[in-house]
């Protein structure tokens, strides 16, 4: 073989080898690891398209998403003992609740939603629960930040007659802003200037769509999935989605689905602890600087790119909305809203009573070694809750 064959045999050889170990690079190399299975591409198109809106400007929404009714839970309460695998950090340390099981009542935490809210009420639950079923210290639960499916709790395997799952949406792009302001600016001293908010927006942690891609039990890729069906098994796939705007009817509609007390989805705000986060960064307690849009964010906000980009969870949101209105038709309205006036006078008495409970930061952003909470910053003052129970015969 002469030295030219050589060179273009090698030459043929390095281009095999490139283009074999691009994919296996490209894998290994996105934020989110493509662990679950793929849903084939599909383009984004439906002649029933409807109007969103934000901040007044209407745009088109060409995703379809069915909504439905969350079912009453017409089965005992799933309370199973919590899983320890190691025994010296505790039942609420991460190491024992990022453990997979299949049985359970599991909250999906997403980021800025009110998760820390919604996780407390379904650490109460799970609390209460177990005391009156005798378990200790508290029912088997999952309640942090992390994604439903295989990459980390794989709530797709879950027993479906053992389980309660459900998590809690917010508008979609008020979130994203909220998140740059919290992990960005407030922990990390990032500027909130236009160009890094929307760099952020852009090609930020979760620009992968983080609803889209947290909450699927089923696979989703950014590049490849088949959006209106991922969107379709989300929404199917979870006993209960509520809704941060509505938060107080959200919060009626968990307790009427799964027929629990007033006593047990009460929680604490945790703007009582001066605007710091948990105090689990660092180890430190940061203050958690306002969200704001400028002018020139706005213009952003309302470009055909982010709008193309937010519409899945928009559309996600907005058939979320839909679901909890059929919802409340189904458990009644009447009944509904006598529980939901009877919630609100509760809650005005939890912010009334419980004002010295001891979160994990202090007002002035000292961290505390002792709290009143059950984990972290989440179920916070329960034993002024158990009070506030008693004293209204919420139980």
């Amino acid at each position: 073989m002469g030295q030219e064959s050589r060179k273009r045999s090698l030459l043929h050889f390095f281009f095999l080898l490139i283009a074999f170990q691009l994919p296996f690079f490209y894998l290994s190399h996105r934020h989110i690891h493509d662990d679950e299975p793929a849903i084939d591409l599909v383009t984004v198109g439906n002649e029933n398209a409807t109007n969103i809106s934000f901040n007044g400007s209407e745009r088109v929404e060409f995703l379809h998403v069915s909504d439905r009714v969350f079912p009453r839970w017409n089965k005992p309460l799933p309370c199973y003992n919590v899983t320890i695998v190691r025994p010296k950090l505790g039942w609420h340390r991460a190491q024992n609740l990022k453990q997979p099981t299949k049985e359970g009542l599991f909250f999906v935490k997403l980021l800025k939603t009110g998760s820390t809210t919604g996780a407390s009420i379904h650490l109460r639950i799970a609390r209460n629960l177990a005391k009156r079923r005798g378990v200790s210290p508290i029912c088997r639960t999952r309640h942090l930040h992390g994604w439903a499916g295989r990459r980390m709790y794989n709530f797709g395997q879950r027993d479906l007659e053992h389980s309660f799952l459900w998590t809690l949406l917010r508008e979609p792009t008020p979130r994203y802003i909220s998140e740059f302001f919290h992990f960005q600016v407030s922990r990390k001293n990032v500027s909130a200037t236009d160009d890094n908010i929307i760099e952020f927006l852009r090609h930020g942690t979760h620009s992968d769509r983080h609803y889209l891609s947290w909450l699927t039990l089923r696979g989703y890729r950014k590049a490849t999935s088949r959006v209106e069906t991922t969107l379709q098994y989300i929404l199917d796939d979870y006993d209960f989605m509520g809704i941060l705007e509505r938060l107080d009817e959200s919060v009626v509609a968990l307790q009427m689905i799964l027929n629990v007390s007033l006593a047990d989805v009460l929680s604490v705000s945790s703007k009582l602890n001066g605007g710091h986060d948990d105090g689990q960064y660092q180890k430190k307690c940061f203050l958690i600087q306002p969200s704001f849009v400028s002018s020139g964010v706005q213009a952003f906000l309302e470009s055909e790119e982010w709008q193309e980009y937010i519409g899945p969870e928009q559309a996600l949101y907005n058939a979320v909305n839909r679901s909890l209105d059929r919802t409340i038709d189904a458990l009644g309205r009447e009944i509904f809203a006598q529980k939901l006036l009877a919630y609100q006078q509760a809650m005005k008495a939890v912010s009334l009573r419980c004002q010295n409970v001891r979160f994990p930061c202090s007002e002035s952003g000292e961290r505390r070694s002792e709290t009143d909470c059950l984990a972290a910053d989440m179920g916070c003052g329960f034993e002024c809750l158990d009070q506030v129970s008693n004293e209204l015969n919420l139980w």
